[in-house]
């Protein structure tokens, strides 16, 4: 991965530590264009480092997305609730 990209991989991995935000939402704030981050996003969500939270309407766009997030304690209780609905559904 060439630095460029590298870099705002981390810059994205980064502020959906401390936010959890629509790629819509992330162009918005940091400037990275959203295509590189849906690849970021694949990237991240492959190594186990990025989950969806919950789908509701983008603040940007006002359509359905995906509300993303890289903190750690989010993920792990996302990942709690989608074992716990896989034995209660």
């Amino acid at each position: 991965m060439e630095n460029h990209f590298k870099s705002q991989l981390i810059q994205y991995y980064e502020y959906l530590q401390k936010n959890t935000a629509t790629n819509s939402m992330v162009e918005q704030a940091i400037g990275i264009k959203q295509k590189n981050l849906t690849r970021y996003k694949v990237t991240l969500e492959d190594q186990g480092s990025l989950v969806v939270v919950y789908r509701g309407f983008c603040e940007v766009t006002g359509f359905p997305a995906d509300y993303l997030s890289t903190n750690k304690e989010i993920i792990k209780k996302v990942k709690e609730r989608k074992y716990k609905e896989t034995l209660f559904p």
